[in-house]
């Protein structure tokens, strides 16, 4: 490099020596003649100057950026690109979300798919920006950052590129663009602790009205459990037939009902837990009781054409409610307690 500087300045010595030469020549040539001189002598010392010295050196990454449109709304979204040419041994640094790019902001960073050449590789960055400020503005440079192939890094930054950035249009409506905020709702405090008052209130009646209705059925029920067995049986089969399940033929409810009163009296007088057992096992039971055998086989009937209603449904006469309430009838008049062991009970 030191010789070719040393035999550029002599070069450059001896063109100046010529041009002085062309100088004092003048007098001697014509006009026409000597500045023909000098036009040839100027573009031989123009034309052996070094590449190196009047071209800038190419890089080896070159980028570009540009924004989708140069005119946007306050509060839209930014489609910006920055285009990486690069040698295919290069390789770029990602970009981060936080790059600060002020007034603009960074939403998401997404990469296109990479297109390969033969020697030279091009990425595509594509950036979602916003602003909030309005006027002419311009989004800063993006500092590119990669490594060559042998791992030294670089960088070199885009150009700014120019964003319009304009208000969002008026309606008819619009007195201002920018409104000013409202003040808070102020509440009058005695109105306030009025609807207090009232919510209270009704929170506690409809607490009172519920506990009235539960303690009213607990009472009713208390007393209908004090009761002779054979009084409650009654009450029971009057309740039944209040429901109306006959008249909406629901007639597994209805013989079912009329199973539990006949074994609810029989748990209350002998002291058993037919629920818990099939009807041959409840008779079986009854026969350990030593009763009559009219009785039995009157709670046999019961039992066993309300199974065939329950389990088999089968399809009742019309007739038969009416047979099997005076079956459990008969059995209660039956075996109903006299009123000594009721009392003592």
């Amino acid at each position: 490099m030191k010789n070719i500087m040393t035999e550029y300045i002599t070069y450059v010595s001896l063109r100046a020596c010529g041009f002085l030469r062309a100088r004092q020549s003048v007098q001697k040539c014509g006009r026409i003649d000597c500045l023909a001189s000098l036009a040839m002598t100027l573009a031989l010392f123009f034309l052996f100057i070094p590449s190196s010295f009047t071209a800038q050196t190419v890089s080896q990454v070159e980028v570009s950026a540009k924004v989708l449109k140069n005119k946007i709304k306050i509060g839209d979204e930014i489609r910006f690109w920055v285009k990486v040419d690069r040698p295919r041994k290069y390789s770029v640094l990602p970009f981060s979300e936080k790059m600060n790019l002020a007034p603009f902001e960074i939403k998401k960073i997404n990469v296109a798919p990479i297109r390969k050449g033969q020697n030279r590789v091009q990425e595509i960055f594509g950036f979602t920006l916003t602003v909030f400020e309005i006027g002419d503005l311009k989004i800063p440079p993006v500092l590119v950052r990669y490594q060559d192939a042998s791992g030294k890094p670089g960088e070199i930054l885009t150009e700014p590129v120019p964003v319009i950035v304009v208000s969002v249009g008026k309606k008819l409506t619009d007195k201002d663009d920018v409104r000013p905020i409202k003040g808070p709702v102020s509440i009058s405090l005695l109105r306030f602790r009025t609807w207090i008052l009232s919510i209270l209130a009704a929170l506690l009646t409809i607490f009172l009205v519920t506990k009235i209705i539960i303690r009213w059925r607990k009472r009713n029920k208390d007393l209908e459990s004090r009761k002779p067995p054979h009084i409650r049986v009654k009450i029971e089969l009057e309740r039944l037939k209040n429901q109306g399940l006959l008249e909406e033929k629901k007639l597994k409810e209805y013989y079912s009902g009329l199973a539990d009163i006949l074994k609810n009296y029989m748990d209350r007088v002998w002291k058993l837990q037919t629920h818990e057992h099939t009807t041959v096992e409840v008779l079986e039971l009854l026969a350990e009781k030593n009763l009559e055998k009219n009785i039995i086989d009157k709670i046999k009937t019961v039992l066993e054409e309300t199974d065939l209603v329950k389990f088999a449904n089968v399809i009742p006469a019309p007739t038969l409610s009416d047979q099997l309430e005076k079956e459990i009838w008969e059995v209660v008049e039956l075996t109903k307690p006299n009123e000594k062991e009721t009392a003592k009970s």
